[in-house]
C-alpha cells in the first residue's frame, strides 16, 4: 500500500488532484488508516488512475469520466471518444468563426468603417411587391450568404431589383443560433416562385427598426447588385 505522497510521486499526479478524485468519487483510496486517517492506495489503482488521467487530458469532465469508468469496454469507450471528437470539432469551428469575426472587425476598424453611434428610429415602408428568401440560418452573420444567393439568382434570371432592399427578422427576440431571417428586394414584376425564392406583397405601414450602420461586418454580397444594404439595415417582425 502507498501513502498519498508516495502514490503521487509514483503516478506523477499531484496530491491535490488525488484528493479531488477522492472527493468526486472517481478514485477512492483502497483504504484509510483508522489510526492516522492517512489515505492508502494499492498498486492495482495505478491502472485506474491512468485511465482517469487519459480521459481528463482528452477533455472529459468528471461525470463523463465516471460513466466511462463504470462501463469500460472497447465499444463503449470508442463511442464516447467519437462523441468527444465531434464536440471538440464543434468547439474548434466556433473558435474559428470568432477568429474570422475578429479579423473582420480589425479590418473595419483600420478602414474606419465601424460607427461609434447607432441611431435607432421607427420607419414605415409602403406596401410593395418583393422577391423574398426566408431561411433559418446559423447566426446573424450568415445573412450575407443569403444576399449573395439572391444576387446570383437575380443575375441568372435577369430580375431587376430595386435598391430599397431590406431584411426582416421573424424571431420575437435575439437569438444566438437558428435565426429566422427573410431578405426582401422590391421588384417591378413577379415571376414564378422557384428555388426557395418567393414573390409576395409586404403590407403597407409596416413599422421597422431602422439602424444606420457603416460596417460591412455582416454583409459580403455584391454592393452593385444590392447597393442599399451597404448603408442601412431594417429589421421587423412581419408575419
Amino acid at each position: 500500500m502507498f501513502k498519498i505522497g508516495e502514490f503521487s510521486k509514483l503516478t506523477q499526479v499531484s496530491i491535490r488532484m488525488l484528493r479531488y478524485y477522492d472527493e468526486t468519487g472517481l478514485l477512492k483510496p483502497a483504504k484509510t488508516d483508522k489510526f492516522t486517517n492517512y489515505r492508502l492506495y494499492s498498486a492495482e489503482q495505478i491502472d485506474v488512475l491512468n485511465k482517469i488521467v487519459f480521459l481528463r487530458d482528452l477533455g472529459f469532465n468528471v461525470a463523463e469520466i465516471a460513466a466511462a469508468m463504470k462501463h469500460w469496454d472497447d465499444g463503449f469507450i470508442t463511442d464516447r471518444l467519437e462523441n468527444k471528437r465531434l464536440e471538440i470539432e464543434g468547439e474548434i469551428k466556433a473558435a474559428q468563426d470568432k477568429l474570422f469575426k475578429i479579423e473582420l472587425a480589425k479590418r473595419d476598424i483600420r478602414q474606419q468603417r465601424i460607427a461609434t453611434h447607432y441611431n435607432v428610429s421607427i420607419k414605415s415602408i409602403p406596401s410593395c411587391q418583393v422577391l423574398s428568401l426566408r431561411r433559418i440560418v446559423c447566426d446573424y452573420y450568415a445573412e450575407g450568404e443569403l444576399w449573395e444567393e439572391m444576387s446570383a439568382f437575380a443575375d441568372k434570371n435577369g430580375i431587376p431589383i430595386s435598391n430599397s432592399t431590406f431584411t426582416i427578422y421573424h424571431d420575437t427576440d435575439y437569438r444566438e443560433t437558428d435565426v429566422d431571417i427573410e431578405i426582401c428586394a422590391p421588384v417591378s414584376r413577379t415571376e414564378k416562385d422557384m428555388c426557395g425564392f418567393t414573390y409576395r406583397t409586404i403590407p403597407s405601414l409596416c413599422r421597422l427598426w431602422h439602424v444606420p450602420w457603416c460596417t460591412d461586418l455582416l454583409k459580403t454580397f455584391r454592393a452593385h447588385t444590392l447597393p442599399s444594404q451597404a448603408g442601412c439595415k431594417l429589421t421587423a417582425s412581419i408575419k
